[in-house]
C-alpha cells in the first residue's frame, strides 16, 4: 500500500509544493533578515555570472579568430564589458546596491511628472476625475523623493517586504497542501 501511496501523482505533487514552499519561507526569512546582506550577495553572483560570460566571450573571440570567422570582432567588446561589469559587481557591490534604487527613484519621479501632466490634460478637456490621477501623480513623486534620498534605507525596506510576502506565500501554500489531505 506504501508503495502505492508513493507512486500517485498527487501525492507526489503535494509533495513537490510543499518542498517548494518551505523553499520560499525560507528565502523569504533571509531576505527578511539580511535584507542588505542579500543584496549584496546577488551583486556578487551576477558579477560572478558576469565574469563567466567575459571568458566565454573572449574564448569565443579566440576560436572564431583561429577560424576566420566573420563575427570574431563581435565578442571582444561583450567580453570587456561583461569583465568589467562582472570585476565592478565583485569589488564595489554596495556601489550598485546604492545606485539601483537611486535610479528607480529617478524613474518613479519621472512616471509621477507624467501622471501630473495627464492629470492636467485630463482638467483642461472636462473630465470629472481628473483629481485622481493629480493624487497619484503627487504620491508617486512623494515616494520617487524618499526612494532617491534614501537609496539603502528604502532598498532594505522593499527588502524585508519581499521577505514578509515570501514568507506569507510559502507558509499560506504549507497550510493549504497540508488541509487538502
Amino acid at each position: 500500500m506504501s508503495k502505492e501511496k508513493s507512486r500517485n501523482p498527487v501525492t507526489a505533487m503535494r509533495k513537490h509544493a510543499i518542498l517548494t514552499s518551505i523553499i520560499i519561507t525560507l528565502l523569504g526569512v533571509v531576505l527578511f533578515m539580511w535584507p542588505g546582506g542579500t543584496l549584496t550577495a546577488i551583486c556578487k553572483i551576477i558579477g560572478v555570472s558576469l565574469l563567466i560570460v567575459a571568458f566565454i566571450s573572449a574564448r569565443a573571440y579566440m576560436n572564431g579568430r583561429e577560424t576566420g570567422g566573420l563575427i570574431a570582432g563581435f565578442w571582444i567588446p561583450l567580453a570587456v564589458a561583461a569583465g568589467i561589469g562582472g570585476i565592478v559587481l565583485l569589488v564595489k557591490p554596495e556601489l550598485i546596491v546604492s545606485i539601483l534604487p537611486m535610479a528607480c527613484g529617478v524613474a518613479i519621479m519621472i512616471n509621477g511628472i507624467v501622471n501630473l501632466s495627464q492629470a492636467v490634460s485630463l482638467k483642461k478637456n472636462g473630465f470629472r476625475r481628473w483629481s485622481i490621477h493629480m493624487i497619484f501623480g503627487i504620491v508617486t513623486i512623494i515616494l520617487g523623493v524618499v526612494l532617491f534620498t534614501n537609496p539603502f534605507e528604502t532598498m532594505t525596506l522593499w527588502v524585508k517586504i519581499l521577505g514578509v510576502i515570501l514568507i506569507y506565500d510559502g507558509v499560506s501554500n504549507i497550510v493549504t497542501d497540508i488541509r487538502l489531505k
